[in-house]
Order: structure tokens, then C-alpha cells, then sequence
């Protein structure tokens, strides 16, 4: 069983607060107590301070040490990963599988929120759903399907298709990621990353001519070539 991690909306904050100062207010009143609708007036600064501290947290409190993972728990991969991708596709040019590949995936990430990006050199996605989720043995993965848009003039040999991909994350202090990949040209294969940065980059050209930008890893657990 998988376990979706979400965050609450801000319509829920408003609705939160509005129904615990009703609440509130109805019991003090069938209490005896003397209260007006006076009371109610800072509804509206309440849950415009609650709205603002659930952005900080939301984008940047949810990040810190101190807080994930001891308050929270939930693994942090924004930025970039350099991916090593080895695919079970038959060149028909040499009739055996290619070497693998370099690709990268560019993560933006909020406590409530993941969007992912695929850079090959010949090719982008455009996301229709990516989450993370948590197993019952507390792991988790990364799931994302995708539309794989290669660039038009390799369109001819490698048209415009679907895929999707599971990657395990590897701790709350996240140090790699390594999964598989499907595709709806009946293609498949293994991925494991190789380094990092916390940039966010916006190609795969912008991403490989800044090695300087990446911190590689040590050792990493690589798939069978």
C-alpha cells in the first residue's frame, strides 16, 4: 500500500479557522457568556497569518534540519539529477543495445507539490502527473508519468510518445535515486543517478555544460549494463 503525501489547501486553512471561531463562539454563547459578533472581526487577519506561515512552510520551513525529519518526514530532491539510463531498446543500425545514456531530471518541489522535467539530448517531457508516495516499510518512491517530446527533426525515428517511471528515493537525506521506466513504444529500462545539483536547470544543454554545479556521488548503487 502507498501512502500519498499531501499538504492541506488554503480554502481548507479558511475553513479551518471559520468553523473553530464559530465553534467557539456558539459554545461561549450557550455558556451564558456575554459576546458579540465583534469577536468575529479578526477572522479575517487569522487566516491571513495562517495563509502566510503555510506558504514559509510550504516553500522553505519544511526543508530545515530541524524540521524534516524530526517534526516531519518527507525526502527533499529538488534540483537537477544527473542520470545514468540503460535501455533495453534494439539499434537496428547495430542490431544490440546502445551504451547507456546521460539524461537528467530537473525537480521543483514544494512540501505539498513535485514537478518533474526529463532532459535527454535530443528530447524534453511535458508532465501530466508526478508524486511522491510512502510504502508501509517507510520508503519511499517518485512516480511520474509523462509525455516524451523529442526535437522535430528526430521526430522521423523517434516520435512523440508516453512514459512513465518509478525511482526509489534513497533516505530522508536524500543521496540517490534508482528506479524503471516504461514507454508506449514498448520500450523499458533501468535508471540510477550519478550526481547533483540543487540548481534547477531548463535544458539539457544548460544542465551538461555546468558539471562544476554538480556534486557526484562517492558510490551509488548502478544497474547491469
Amino acid at each position: 500500500m502507498l501512502e500519498t503525501i499531501n499538504m492541506i489547501t488554503r480554502n481548507q486553512i479558511n475553513i479551518f479557522v471559520f468553523l473553530t471561531v464559530v465553534i467557539w463562539f456558539m459554545i461561549n454563547y450557550m455558556s451564558g457568556n456575554n459576546l458579540t459578533f465583534e469577536v468575529l472581526k479578526p477572522f479575517g487577519t487569522t487566516a491571513g497569518i495562517l495563509i502566510f506561515l503555510y506558504n514559509l512552510f510550504d516553500l522553505y520551513i519544511w526543508k530545515f534540519p530541524i524540521v524534516n525529519p524530526h517534526l516531519i518526514k518527507k525526502p527533499d530532491i529538488s534540483g537537477t539529477w544527473k542520470i545514468k539510463l540503460v535501455s533495453n531498446w534494439i539499434n537496428p543500425e547495430i542490431n544490440k543495445r546502445n551504451e547507456p545514456s546521460t539524461i537528467y531530471l530537473a525537480v521543483k518541489q514544494t512540501f505539498s507539490t513535485v514537478h518533474v522535467r526529463v532532459y535527454t539530448k535530443n528530447s524534453e517531457s511535458e508532465e501530466f502527473f508526478s508524486q511522491i508516495v510512502r510504502t508501509n516499510d517507510d520508503r519511499y518512491k517518485l512516480i511520474s508519468v509523462y509525455q516524451n517530446i523529442p526535437q522535430r527533426i528526430f521526430r522521423e525515428k523517434s516520435p512523440i510518445h508516453m512514459a512513465s517511471f518509478i525511482k526509489y528515493v534513497n533516505g530522508d537525506r536524500v543521496k540517490s535515486l534508482k528506479g524503471s521506466y516504461w514507454t508506449d513504444r514498448g520500450t523499458a529500462g533501468e535508471s540510477y543517478s550519478i550526481a547533483r545539483s540543487k540548481q534547477y536547470f531548463f535544458s539539457f544543454k544548460e544542465a551538461s555544460e555546468s558539471d562544476d554545479k554538480f556534486i557526484v556521488f562517492d558510490t551509488f548503487d548502478s544497474v547491469s549494463e
